[in-house]
């Protein structure tokens, strides 16, 4: 048996919270500027289910699976996404009865 190693993690410092919370809010303010076509696009770059080989690697490698086992497991995780992706173009809204006249509810989802 062959060891290989993956990674190795340093604890985070209180500085490093800080960044990665500020680059969070950032990111947030960010994405809510963007259309949901690009919303799809950047889920579906990230979620390829080329990426599959690739997750399924490194499970084999980290859990010492097979690896098709492993690949097979992260298909359905990628496909997930892409459907997720899909489902960003299709936002929908309802229109309620009024309870006044010329006032129309509109409710309208978006992506957060």
């Amino acid at each position: 048996m062959t060891s290989i190693f993956i990674v190795q993690a340093e604890a985070a410092t209180a500085q490093d919270v800080e960044c990665t919370v500020t680059t969070a809010k950032e990111v947030f303010l960010n994405s809510s500027k963007r259309t949901a076509s690009q919303h799809d696009y950047i889920i579906r770059k990230a979620s390829a289910t080329t990426l599959a080989d690739a997750i399924g690697e490194k499970m084999a490698i980290e859990q010492g699976k097979p690896l098709p086992q492993s690949v097979g497991e992260a298909v359905p995780s990628c496909n997930m996404m892409d459907y997720y992706a899909a489902e960003s173009v299709r936002i929908e809204g309802t229109i309620n009865l009024a309870e006044r006249p010329n006032f129309r509810p509109w409710t309208s989802n978006k992506p957060i």
